[in-house]
């Protein structure tokens, strides 16, 4: 008898603490239910959401104190004329890049006038072997010759750019300096020859190349070897 009345106030005691602990604690309160549902989630929530709530609308927004901005928090008008944008720089840099003919290449341009060379605005090739040279130039071509002007480079300079691009590509350079203050040629390997023949040459510092056609070779030769005297 003793036993039982033991066991009924444990049991008694154990319930109350059940109790206090549902009440007081949110943890208690999950982990008793989700043993007692335990094929749903639980999620504990006491919050009310009603979308008819229309609290915010209820306020009159004029009735609101105009907002007012410190000196440090005005804005301030930004001057944009000393702003210089990208396409203007891009503009700019294709200014820079332009080149113009000079009187001396105008010059020898002027001497193959009867070859009826027209400008090449967008260059394929150089010398049709390469198409790494590093800036602009201006190329006149026809049938049988085509000239290039290499405005922005020293002859010297040009020489070095062949040189380098020479360790890649089918030809070799031989320096022979038989036309005006300087000329090298520009060979092609065996395997790749063709019936032109290319040369660049230096006149009043100035760089230019000819690619020639084998069958007037001996014509351009006799109208660029009197020039020899203007050095």
């Amino acid at each position: 008898m003793r036993k039982l009345v033991f066991i009924i106030f444990v049991v008694t005691i154990l319930f109350f603490v059940n109790i206090v602990f549902y009440i007081m604690s949110e943890d208690y309160r999950f982990f008793i239910k989700k043993i007692k549902y335990s094929d749903s989630v639980i999620y504990e929530s006491k919050l009310s959401i009603n979308d008819e709530d229309t609290s915010l609308s209820d306020i009159d927004l004029k009735e609101l104190p105009p907002v007012s901005l410190t000196p440090e928090e005005e804005t301030e008008e930004v001057d944009t004329d000393g702003l210089q944008f990208l396409s203007d720089i891009e503009t700019t840099l294709d200014k820079q890049e332009e080149i113009i003919l000079s009187s001396t290449e105008q010059e020898i341009l002027d001497i193959f006038s009867e070859y009826d060379l027209k400008e090449l605005k967008k260059h394929a090739s150089l010398f049709d072997i390469s198409t790494e040279y590093p800036d602009d130039y201006f190329e006149y071509f026809s049938k049988d010759l085509v000239v290039y002007f290499f405005s922005t480079k020293s002859y010297s300079e040009v020489f070095d750019v062949f040189e380098v691009l020479s360790f890649d590509l089918p030809y070799d350079l031989n320096e022979v300096n038989n036309f005006w203050q300087s000329s090298f040629y520009i060979n092609l390997k065996e395997v790749y020859t063709d019936e032109f023949i290319r040369l660049v040459v230096q006149y009043q510092s100035k760089a230019f190349g000819l690619k020639i056609h084998r069958n007037v070779y001996d014509d351009i030769k006799d109208i660029i070897d009197p020039l020899k005297a203007k050095k």
